[in-house]
C-alpha cells in the first residue's frame, strides 16, 4: 500500500524491521530519509513484512527497500514496482545497491534492473587549519526563495528550469539552503542538512553544491568548503555524494581532504 505520511506506530514498526534486516545483512543507508515524498508499507497479520521510501529528483525515483527475511521472494517488492510504475510511467526508478548484498543484486536483475555507473559516498572529518585570508572574500548567505534558487541552480548544472523547480521543491525540507557570493557576486550555491549516521556524532549532507560556469577555474569551489569547514564544528562530519562519471568534483573533494566512506551502484528501471 502506498501512503503519503508515517504515523508512529508505523515509524516503529519500519525500526523493528529495519533491526531485524540489519541483523540478515548490513544495512547501510536510512530506512527514512528526511527527503523521502512518498512510502509504501505492506502488513501480515499486524507485522509489517515490507517497507520502502520513495525520493523524488529530477525524472527519478529513488526506492530504499527491505522485506523481513522470512518474506522475500513472495513478490511484495515486485508489486511495489509495478505500483510506481503505473503511478509515475515517465520517472525512471534508481534502486542503491551498497555492492555487497547479492539478495538484493539478484532481485534488482531479475526485475530487468541495469547497474549505472558508481556513486560514492564521501565523508570529511571537520578541523580547522586553514588561514581566513585564503577564504574571506566568500560569504555563504541563507537563501528561501525557491523560485530564485530554482533558476539558480538551472544555470549551474544545465538543467531544464522545470527538473530544476522540481530539484528544489523535493529537497527543500530535507536541508537550508545557501547562495555562494564572491565578489559581490552570486556565483554558485549548495545545500546542508544534517543527518544521522552514528550516535553522539554531529554530521552534515552536503548536495546541490555547484559553482556557476563563467566562475570555475578561479579555485572558488575549494575556498567555499575551506569556508563551510570553518563554520562547522571540529569533530563534526560532512558527507557527499560523487557520481564517479564526475571527476572534477571527485578530484575537488580528494583534494578537500574527503576520503570514500561507501560505494554505491544504481540499478535502473
Amino acid at each position: 500500500m502506498i501512503i503519503y505520511d508515517l504515523n508512529k506506530n508505523q515509524i516503529k514498526d519500519i525500526q523493528i524491521l529495519y533491526e531485524l534486516c540489519n541483523q540478515k545483512e548490513r544495512l547501510t543507508l536510512e530506512p527514512i530519509p528526511k527527503e523521502s515524498k512518498l512510502f509504501y508499507v505492506q502488513y501480515k497479520e499486524n507485522q509489517l513484512i515490507c517497507f520502502a521510501s520513495c525520493i523524488f529528483s529530477d525524472n527519478d525515483i529513488e526506492i530504499r527497500a527491505m522485506t523481513h527475511p522470512d518474506f522475500r521472494r513472495n513478490g511484495y517488492f515486485q508489486q511495489l514496482i509495478t505500483e510506481l510504475q503505473e503511478l509515475y510511467p515517465d520517472r525512471t526508478i534508481l534502486l542503491p545497491w551498497n555492492g555487497k548484498s547479492q539478495t538484493a543484486r539478484r532481485c534488482y536483475e531479475s526485475l530487468g534492473a541495469e547497474p549505472e555507473p558508481a556513486e560514492y559516498l564521501l565523508s570529511y572529518i571537520v578541523y580547522h587549519p586553514f588561514l581566513s585570508s585564503f577564504y574571506n572574500s566568500i560569504e555563504l548567505v541563507a537563501e528561501s526563495d525557491k523560485e530564485y534558487l530554482a533558476d539558480l541552480h538551472s544555470h549551474i548544472f544545465d538543467e531544464k528550469i522545470n527538473n530544476s523547480k522540481e530539484y528544489i521543491h523535493y529537497f527543500s525540507d530535507a536541508g537550508k539552503a545557501y547562495r555562494i557570493v564572491w565578489s559581490g557576486q552570486t556565483i554558485g550555491m549548495y545545500y546542508l542538512g544534517k543527518i544521522h549516521i552514528a550516535p553522539n556524532n554531529t554530521s552534515w549532507y552536503l548536495y546541490g553544491f555547484g559553482i556557476l560556469p563563467k566562475y570555475r577555474g578561479k579555485g572558488l569551489a575549494l575556498q567555499t568548503l575551506q569556508k563551510l569547514n570553518h563554520k562547522l564544528k571540529e569533530g563534526e562530519q560532512l558527507v557527499v555524494q560523487v557520481s564517479e562519471r564526475n571527476h572534477a568534483a571527485f578530484q575537488l573533494y580528494q583534494k578537500f581532504g574527503f576520503s570514500i566512506s561507501q560505494t554505491l551502484v544504481w540499478y535502473v528501471l
